[in-house]
């Protein structure tokens, strides 16, 4: 009934075998449509809810196979990955990987029905994976604006918008 404690509040290690199945099933409905742009033009990205980063770390994984396939030697990338839950903080500081030096991360604890530290348009892209269905009507508008108000080149949203147990449908985002 309370997603909102729910998820900050669910303290559930994972282990990297479970992990890497997740990261893989993700797969079939995570795509990294248009992440081709943040791979040519490298940056600083933030992943807004990133749970136990297994998305943080399919986009290294692409960005990383981008730059080899490419021959891109001279970007950079910077990827924050921000969740309110502390343990799935933990858990993506001690799954993800990135054998690129030019492809950084980091995670923080963050509530994100808060205006963020971060000045306007501080990050050059954000994504946000199945966090805008669980994002009470409360602190929906906010959430939005505060991406937004974050980000100066593209958004990548990847969300169930139907109506399910203990969620928030968003069948007229629009």
């Amino acid at each position: 009934k309370d997603v909102d404690n729910y998820y900050k509040e669910k303290v559930k290690p994972i282990e990297r075998k479970k992990w890497e199945y997740l990261l893989a099933r993700k797969a079939w409905y995570v795509m990294p449509l248009g992440w081709e742009n943040i791979a040519i033009n490298g940056g600083k990205v933030i992943d807004i809810g990133t749970g136990d980063g297994d998305v943080v770390q399919r986009l290294i994984t692409f960005v990383d196979k981008f730059w080899k396939d490419k021959n891109i030697l001279n970007k950079k990338l910077h990827i924050l990955g921000l969740d309110i839950n502390s343990l799935r903080i933990e858990n993506a500081n001690r799954l993800v990987k990135s054998s690129n030096k030019n492809i950084t991360f980091e995670f923080k604890q963050a509530d994100l029905n808060k205006k963020q530290e971060y000045d306007n348009q501080f990050f050059d892209y954000a994504l946000s994976t199945s966090v805008i269905e669980i994002i009470s009507p409360e602190f929906y508008l906010t959430f939005i604006s505060e991406i937004a108000r974050l980000v100066r080149k593209g958004i990548y949203i990847a969300d169930i918008f139907e109506k399910f147990p203990g969620g928030y449908p968003r069948d007229t985002l629009g």
